[in-house]
């Protein structure tokens, strides 16, 4: 058997997402004494209500910055190489056929209202997830190809799972989307009325902050768990403070209410020169987008989606908005994605003429006021983007101009986060939007865009009609050749460009900034981003 090792497990994991904390603050704090670090809140920022605690439910922005204060999961990867090393599982084992996979667990474990942790309650999370009636958002990530992957404990500390097949993701594609939720409460409540349950406002999970208190349009307060598995943290208390404008957050940044936040473009220069705060910059796998309701005309015609794309001057927001802080993308891999394929990219270049011309061929005609029409109904329709993002309007208002040039009239309307959430989630009804300005950082393997782009995935947002995609995906997550995977990869990404599925934009690099109170004991600066693998404290004045 092939074994796998992982890092110690008592190192407190604090930190995964780039797109709070970035780094440690250097603030003068780092020769502080063990006894001199414990104390103090740290006040973060979140950029609209919390829509529900439950990781088995959502997965936006605003969880992202909840859940590495408060939920766990089995493996994380290492900031410096990028490969999975365990969590709440200290090591796996792979079977020679590599079709099973036994995993060993951390011991000491306790869930926030002290119940012990163990298999039982990854297996239930798992099996959870393959419910229909749960309607997880992961929930294909516990299949292969519709072929459910086989939980099972084997003691306390141990369980084991096997594939129907080969699957080339395993730790990508499903043990890091296996966050798990407590038994001991959940198995008590109906899975269809989980989404509902007073779990999902009030959560318990296993990390080193609890949930304390959710008072909307003002916070969500965490504080510290005493008998978390990695040792005492440092700080009393996390709170999450609800921003939606972002040049509110920017002065609440600047002034010390809040003591890490991501920036915008336009500011970063200015304050990495001011160096009041500790300013990073990392590459990313985000890819920004427009999305459109593909079950909505006109979007249902391919001509229109590849002339919309025609009309969306990239290089301009990548400029103005962004500041050379990103760049053009017609894909929704990154360059940091495994299989990335700049060739494979269908490019649609600012071009008037030629989407004058898709438009045309598509059937519509120029009305009275220069808007064009098809069948007596113009084309016109509303692009909502989050309130209080500045950023977004600025693009939108680039987009607007380029299509009014081709007779095409969009209209950005502002919308709260929560809302715009519920909107493109919404399962087995239809969805009420034209358009949305949204976005995703998965990766790093392209199998992990399933949840988006495939149709045979309940929960893709904006699938692709292309019966080619859903066949590309499902040959790609089981082949296990990584050349055959990349030609694969990039005959995928060829297909969702022509098909024109969304309107990919841009790819941004992550731009945020740390109060130089904060501190942390062993950060690491990676590739991946700076990611903390020690225990965060604020330097004491």
């Amino acid at each position: 058997m092939k074994t796998r090792r992982c890092a110690s497990v008592a190192i407190l994991i604090l930190l995964m997402m780039s797109l709070t904390l970035s780094a440690c603050g250097q603030g003068g704090g780092a020769t502080s004494s063990s006894a001199s670090k414990y104390g103090g809140g740290l006040v973060l920022r979140i950029a609209g209500e919390v829509t529900t605690f439950s990781v088995l439910h959502v997965s936006d922005t605003v969880m992202g910055v909840f859940k590495p204060w408060a939920i766990q999961g089995l493996i994380m990867r290492d900031p410096k190489s990028g490969e999975y090393i365990g969590q709440l599982a200290t090591g796996w084992t792979i079977s020679p056929n590599g079709l099973e996979w036994t995993f060993n667990l951390c011991k000491g474990v306790k869930w926030h209202d002290g119940a012990p942790f163990n298999a039982d309650d990854v297996v239930f999370t798992a099996q959870l997830m393959q419910n229909p009636d749960v309607a997880a958002v992961y929930g294909s990530a516990m299949s292969i190809n519709g072929k459910p992957i086989k939980f099972e404990r084997i003691d306390d500390y141990k369980f084991k799972i096997t594939l129907p097949e080969p699957y080339a993701p395993v730790l990508a594609g499903c043990i890091s989307n296996l966050l798990p939720v407590p038994k001991h409460i959940l198995e008590k409540i109906a899975p269809k009325d989980i989404a509902k349950s007073e779990w999902t406002q009030k959560p318990i999970y296993t990390g080193p902050f609890k949930f304390s208190e959710y008072k909307a349009g003002e916070y969500v307060k965490l504080v510290r768990f005493d008998d978390y598995w990695g040792g005492k943290p440092y700080l009393d208390s996390v709170l999450l403070r609800i921003i939606p404008d972002a040049e509110a957050a920017l002065v609440a940044l600047e002034t010390g209410q809040i003591h890490s936040d991501t920036v915008a473009a336009k500011d970063f220069d200015r304050l990495k020169k001011a160096g009041e705060l500790v300013t990073y910059q990392y590459p990313s796998y985000s890819v920004q987008n427009l999305c459109m309701n593909l079950d909505r005309e006109p979007f249902t015609d391919i001509k229109v989606r590849q002339a919309l794309s025609h009309l969306i001057n990239r290089q301009a927001i990548c400029d103005t908005v962004w500041k050379g802080f990103a760049a053009p993308m017609y894909s929704p891999m990154s360059p940091m994605y495994l299989y990335f394929s700049d060739a494979a990219q269908v490019k649609y270049d600012y071009n008037v003429d030629k989407a004058r011309q898709l438009l045309a061929e598509a059937g519509f005609k120029p009305g009275k006021d220069g808007i064009l029409e098809k069948n007596g109904k113009r084309l016109e329709f509303d692009a909502l983007y989050r309130q209080g993002r500045a950023e977004d309007e600025q693009l939108l208002l680039i987009v607007q101009d380029g299509m009014a040039k081709a007779g095409v009239k969009m209209t950005p309307r502002a919308q709260e986060w929560s809302l715009m959430v519920k909107t493109i989630t919404t399962m087995g009804q239809a969805r009420d939007f034209d358009m949305m300005r949204m976005g995703h950082s998965m990766g790093p393997d392209p199998n992990s865009l399933a949840i988006i782009y495939d149709k045979s995935v309940a929960w893709a947002y904006t699938p692709s009609s292309d019966p080619r995609v859903t066949r590309l995906f499902a040959q790609g997550c089981v082949e296990t050749d990584p050349n055959k995977r990349k030609a694969i990869y990039a005959d995928l990404e060829k297909a969702l460009g022509e098909d024109c599925t969304v309107l990919w934009i841009y790819n941004p690099q992550l731009l945020s900034a740390d109060n130089r109170n904060v501190c942390y004991d062993e950060a690491n600066k990676g590739l991946y981003g700076t990611q903390f693998t020690g225990k965060t404290y604020l330097i004491k004045k």
